[in-house]
Formats: structure tokens, C-alpha cells, sequence
């Protein structure tokens, strides 16, 4: 009712749509568009197209659409569109279980009646295409770290970045090991060697590669940064490049909390910088 009512008034009221869609999970937000439309037997896709224009219509369109198909729906625009936008690629696929990926790759067979996996490594080139393969493996193991595991996995990631990098090595911890799991195991390298783990990746890989292996690396140790470091890029250079904000934002909201985010972001950037963003 609020959504409506926030619709139907002269001008969209702002404020209570903002409200209300950023203080549910996308589930949520899933009956409560099923809800509307029962009631007032109309799409509620329709209605905030209607209503709203440009990036602001983007975001809540975003929002109010099933996670999984939006995610999907970005692939698509990703390797579908006037050449292949890596960036997006790397910022939907790489910081993601092997639950999330089958999801999305779900979604995507439903919507586009096609293989999510062999629409994107067509459309890449051979660089690109071995971490993406690791990545859209989906084999990345679930839960906690695996205690008798990490003084092992710190060895592996020493020697694979000792001198000529083993990009298949590193592949194997960043997309095989559970999230947490590689948390425990850079944490414990940090400590060990004294040595910066995203430093390192940095060296080691170049161009679309690079951020690649740094998105996996970040998520693993601090979501909330990743997200801030995604927010700055977006910012760099002329302009913001609004749709990969959007993008983010309605994808990532309820995964990581904002008031962690604009934490990370005034850590790593300077207080206060990411007031200026709409409901954060």
C-alpha cells in the first residue's frame, strides 16, 4: 500500500518508495510486488517504469526484480551488447558461492533459454578465459574454514607467487576454497610473511585479470571493502558510471550491510565521501 500510495501521488514520493524497498531483503521485496500486483492487478515493473525515469528508475526497477534474474539480465547486457563488458562480468561472477552461480546460471537458462556458462566464454578472449572457467566452475566448497587445511594452503599460495606466478594454483584457492576458509588462509600468510596478499595479486596479474583475482581476494577478506572499492570505481574519471552503480547496488544491498560499507569507504577514502549516495 505504501509503495502505491508513493506512486499515485502527484510525483512520485521518493522518500517512502526509498524507504521501503531499501529496508527489505530482495525475498522480501518479491512478495511484497506479488502483494501489489494481487491488490491493484497491475505490474509494479510497469507502475516505477511509469513513474520514475534515468538512473533512478534503474535502481528501483533493479531492486523490485527477482535477484537471481537481475543478475542474470546483466550477464546478458554484459556479452550481448556492443562488445564484451568484462568490468561487469567480473563484478557479478567473481565474488559468489557455487549456490549463487547455479542460481543465476538457472535464472538465465529461463529467461534466455541458453547456457550461461558457454554464452560467456564465447565472448571472451583467451586471456580471460581460464579464470573464468575456474570461476564459473561452481565448485567452490561451502561453510567454515578447514582448520588442518590452512598452514597448507598458505604453502600453495607462497610457492604459486614466488617468482613466476602458477595462475592454476592460485586459481585452485581463490575459486575452490570456501570464502571463510580463504579468509583464515590470507589472514594467516599476512601474519606469516609480513606480505600484503592483495598486494601481491596486483603484481602478479595485469588488466581484467587482475581485477578478477583481486574481486575474489577482497570478497574473501572484507565484502564491505570490495563493495566500497566497486562504489569508487564507479565514481573515477568523467562522470559516474551510473549503470554499474545501479547495478551494484540493487544486486549487493542486502548481502552486505551499507553501514558497513560506507565504514570501509570513509576507512579507505576519506570521511563522509559516500553520503552523497541516494538511501545510504
Amino acid at each position: 500500500v505504501e509503495i502505491h500510495d508513493s506512486l499515485a501521488t502527484r510525483g512520485t514520493d521518493d522518500s517512502v518508495l526509498i524507504r521501503v524497498l531499501s529496508s527489505h531483503k530482495n525475498a522480501e521485496i518479491q512478495e511484497i510486488r506479488a502483494a501489489y500486483e494481487a491488490k491493484y492487478g497491475k505490474s509494479l515493473v510497469d507502475d516505477l517504469e511509469g513513474d520514475t525515469s534515468g538512473s533512478y528508475e534503474n535502481m528501483v526497477v533493479f531492486m523490485v526484480t527477482e535477484r537471481r534474474v537481475c543478475e542474470a539480465g546483466l550477464i546478458r547486457d554484459a556479452i550481448k551488447g556492443a562488445g564484451t563488458d568484462e568490468q561487469m562480468l567480473i563484478d557479478v561472477i567473481m565474488a559468489r558461492n557455487a549456490f549463487e552461480l547455479k542460481a543465476i546460471a538457472a535464472a538465465y537458462k529461463r529467461e534466455y533459454q541458453s547456457d550461461m556458462v558457454t554464452d560467456i566464454l564465447e565472448e571472451l578472449t583467451s586471456k580471460l578465459k581460464p579464470i573464468f572457467t575456474a570461476a564459473l566452475a561452481m565448485d567452490r566448497e561451502a561453510g567454515d574454514a578447514k582448520p588442518t587445511r590452512i598452514n597448507g594452503d598458505v604453502q600453495k599460495f607462497r610457492t604459486a607467487t614466488e617468482g613466476k606466478v602458477d595462475k592454476e594454483a592460485v586459481f585452485e584457492i581463490l575459486f575452490q576454497n570456501s570464502m571463510l576458509h580463504n579468509r583464515e588462509v590470507f589472514a594467516t600468510f599476512e601474519r606469516t610473511y609480513n606480505e600484503s596478499v592483495l598486494e601481491i595479486l596486483e603484481d602478479k596479474f595485469k588488466g581484467d585479470e587482475e581485477d578478477s583475482v583481486l574481486a575474489v581476494a577482497q570478497w574473501c577478506m572484507d565484502p564491505a571493502m570490495l563493495t566500497a572499492s566497486i562504489i569508487k570505481r564507479c565514481f573515477k574519471g568523467i562522470g559516474t558510471d551510473e549503470k554499474s552503480l545501479d547495478a551494484l547496488l540493487a544486486t549487493r544491498y542486502d548481502i552486505c550491510k551499507f553501514g558497513h560499507v560506507a565504514a570501509a569507504y570513509d576507512h579507505k577514502y576519506g570521511k563522509g565521501q559516500l553520503r552523497k549516495f541516494r538511501g545510504i
